[in-house]
């Protein structure tokens, strides 16, 4: 992987021509694709790393507001509106964009509709203790356990 670094500021931004993650966020259906890549490839992206550009896109597809975007990543809302469009994410907050769109992609996948499982994903939840699935995301535990409930509304167990 040979990615053109520039320079803008001080700032290191890379192309995105090449780059593993290229296209991943691009649409509804590309997110839907991301829980079908195998784990070196979800390594690979995150190593790489994601632009904020990328994250806008994924935003956009999800429905949810920056400060949404923070408590999901744990970044402050402020870091997230300071970084520029092509500035990356470093490998930690780019592996936890990926785990968060993995989410999104089994959702996707199992509610065959993108608004219903958005809706699905803001909507309080009496399994996940009256809590909405977004709101128990805020750790690696809470990501688990929402896979889990889709997979549970998948087979018809819940």
């Amino acid at each position: 992987m040979n990615l053109a670094d520039k320079s803008t500021g001080g700032k290191k931004t890379r192309d995105l021509s090449g780059h593993p993650a290229e296209g991943l966020f691009d649409s509804y259906i590309s997110v839907q694709e991301i829980d079908k890549l195998n784990f070196w490839r979800k390594i690979e992206i995150a190593k790489a790393g994601i632009t904020k550009g990328q994250l806008s896109k994924f935003k956009e597809i999800i429905d949810l507001d920056w400060a949404s975007i923070g408590k999901l990543l744990n970044i402050a809302s402020r870091t997230l509106h300071l970084k520029k469009g092509d500035e990356w994410f470093n490998q930690g907050v780019s592996d936890r964009i990926i785990a968060v769109a993995e989410v999104y992609s089994l959702g996707y996948m199992v509610y065959e509709h993108r608004e219903k499982f958005n809706n699905w994903m803001k909507r309080k939840n009496d399994y996940l203790m009256g809590l909405s699935p977004v709101e128990i995301m805020e750790n690696l535990a809470g990501i688990e356990e929402v896979k889990e409930e889709i997979r549970r509304i998948a087979f018809g167990i819940s």
